[in-house]
């Protein structure tokens, strides 16, 4: 993986249409959930690791999808779903 070549880390899920991407990831402000291919999920700039943490990398197919009734956003790595979180409004 080129990812792994580098040592580096990145990460999807969701952010206000405002959310910077310069210099920072999805998870890393307080208003957006993001999940790193380290295995972390982030909440609002709040780690979360997983006992179970699943990694992902090249070729991986990964997910984020938010459940509009709940308001809650979610991660899924297949055959898993890895992570529920409420979600805060979005500004």
């Amino acid at each position: 993986d080129d990812c792994d070549t580098f040592n580096s880390v990145i990460s999807l899920g969701l952010a206000p249409e405002t959310f910077n991407l310069k210099g920072a990831l999805v998870g890393e402000s307080d208003t957006s959930y993001g999940y790193f291919s380290n295995g972390k999920t982030v909440t609002n700039n709040d780690y979360r690791s997983e006992k179970d943490a699943i990694e992902f990398g090249g070729g991986d197919t990964v997910g984020c999808g938010l459940h509009v009734p709940t308001g809650h956003v979610f991660f899924t790595h297949p055959r898993h779903l890895l992570a529920v979180v409420a979600l805060h409004r979005l500004h």
